[in-house]
């Protein structure tokens, strides 16, 4: 009995630490993610800048990119591609927004913030490029976030126009996915520009922490029983 309650709370101990641990990931994830948000934005605004002062072209932004990728090589995200995307990104929300503020989309019913510092650097320039009206942009935000989109599954919905199909339902969205496309779904947001600012392990799945679970709790309960044949003999058990 002893032994059953002391596995019990050590599997409880072990969940509890495991949780502090993901929450810590999570903050950090979305911090980083937040700050290359900013640090994008910011870019793009010097960019802009220089153009209207110098008049400078395109030969100029590959020179850019290719300065910056001799300086940060590990860093992915200063391709001349996406510095236009930098561009596109201040220009899309520069009259509401520092994006240090929340962009405030005025829709028919009501002001609804756009979370725009809660997406991917990925979802967002997919969204600027592919939905140009604001309230249809803010239900795909919504959606994204609810319902883990990754932005393949974004350009999908897109393509398929989900917004005039389900957008009447966007309270009950999830029923209306297939199971296996809400399976799909239900991932954590993960954009390949975050290693550029931070690098983190993927989260196991749950038989992943349940195997983990059952080894810690196997070598606990060797250990416990180890202990009384010590006593009693000098051989290893």
């Amino acid at each position: 009995m002893e032994i059953q309650n002391s596995i019990f709370n050590y599997a409880t101990l072990l969940k509890q630490v495991k949780a502090r641990v993901a929450l810590a990931q999570k903050k950090a994830i979305y911090s980083a993610n937040e700050e290359m948000l900013f640090m994008y934005w910011d870019i793009g605004k010097l960019l802009c800048e220089s153009q209207k002062q110098i008049g400078w072209g395109n030969n100029a932004l590959e020179q850019l990119a290719n300065d910056l990728k001799n300086d940060y090589p590990k860093v992915k995200g200063f391709s001349p591609r996406n510095c236009r995307c930098m561009i596109q990104f201040h220009k899309e929300y520069n009259q509401e927004l520092t994006i240090w503020q929340p962009v405030v989309a005025k829709l028919e019913m009501s002001n609804c913030v756009l979370p725009i510092k809660q997406l991917s650097w990925s979802h967002n320039i997919t969204l600027i490029q592919r939905v140009k009206d604001l309230k249809a942009r803010y239900w795909y935000m919504i959606q994204c976030l609810k319902s883990g989109w990754s932005r393949n599954f974004l350009i999908e919905a897109i393509n398929q126009d989900y917004y005039h199909t389900y957008g009447a339902l966007a309270n009950n969205f999830d029923s209306t996915l297939p199971e296996i496309q809400a399976k799909q779904v239900k991932e954590t947001l993960k954009d390949p520009y975050i290693f550029d600012m931070l690098t983190f392990t993927d989260e196991y799945n749950e038989r992943d922490v349940e195997l983990g679970l059952v080894k810690h709790i196997e070598k606990f309960l060797l250990e416990m029983l180890c202990k009384p044949l010590h006593k009693s003999s000098n051989k290893p058990c």
